[in-house]
C-alpha cells in the first residue's frame, strides 16, 4: 500500500469532505451590516464561503474566522477567482 502519513491522510480527508458538500465560495459585492443575530456583517471584496442558500433572498455563509450568519443574496457572487486555487 501507498506510505501516506496521518497528516497526509487528514488533509486528503478535509479535502474530500469539502467536495461532497455543496459549499460555494462567494465574493462579497458590497457592505453588509447585520441588523440581526442571526445575519452576517461582510465588506465588499470579502472572500466567504456559502455554506447553502436558504432561499431566493439569504445565503448562510461562514467567513475566514468562522463566524456564521445569513447574508443577503444580491450583496454576493460566485467567487470565480476561488476555481483557481483547487488546481
Amino acid at each position: 500500500s501507498a506510505d501516506v502519513d496521518d497528516a497526509e491522510m487528514g488533509e486528503i480527508q478535509t479535502i474530500m469532505e469539502i467536495s461532497d458538500s455543496n459549499e460555494l465560495p462567494l465574493l462579497v459585492k458590497f457592505d453588509f451590516e447585520a441588523e440581526k443575530d442571526n445575519e452576517l456583517t461582510v465588506f465588499e471584496g470579502e472572500s466567504i464561503t456559502g455554506i447553502r442558500q436558504v432561499d431566493a433572498e439569504w445565503w448562510l455563509a461562514r467567513n475566514k474566522v468562522g463566524n456564521v450568519g445569513l447574508v443577503p443574496h444580491a450583496y454576493v457572487e460566485k467567487d470565480e477567482r476561488a476555481d483557481d486555487d483547487i488546481f
